[in-house]
């Protein structure tokens, strides 16, 4: 059984946010609809609507015709992003960039980060057969 392993990850940025990026993370959960009634011994939820979550970040990128990380970029809207956690298996949606950041420290690392809630379906694509 082969690994899913970083090296062989991409993940394509919404349009306007310019980094090299070396982490990314896509999250999905379910909002829990409360039906406890008096009486009721535990707790009871139902299962609501599901919500995601994305953040990438890494070093911006210069030396090339649109180089800016992006930050004032942030759309209403929001803009595709696609992430491949391993060849032949992707992740797709549109996300909102809420936040962004931008860093450096005396070492001379420079990090752009971005995050912020997802709109719509995230599809999945996951051939492990390849």
């Amino acid at each position: 059984m082969a690994k899913a392993i970083g090296s062989g990850s991409s993940f394509t940025t919404p349009t306007g946010h310019n980094v090299c990026v070396d982490r990314a993370t896509v999250a999905v959960g379910q909002r829990l609809v409360p039906v406890t009634c008096f009486g009721d011994t535990f707790e009871q939820n139902q299962g609501g609507l599901k919500y995601g979550s994305v953040s990438f970040e890494g070093t911006p990128q210069y030396g090339a015709g649109t180089t800016a990380p992006g930050l004032p970029n942030i759309s209403g809207s929001g803009g595709t992003f696609g992430f491949v956690p391993a060849p032949e298996c992707t992740i797709t949606g549109t996300m909102i960039v809420s936040d962004a950041s931008i860093s450096s420290d005396v070492n001379g690392a420079v990090r752009a980060a971005f995050s912020g809630p997802t709109s719509g379906a995230i599809t999945e694509t996951w051939d492990e057969g390849a």
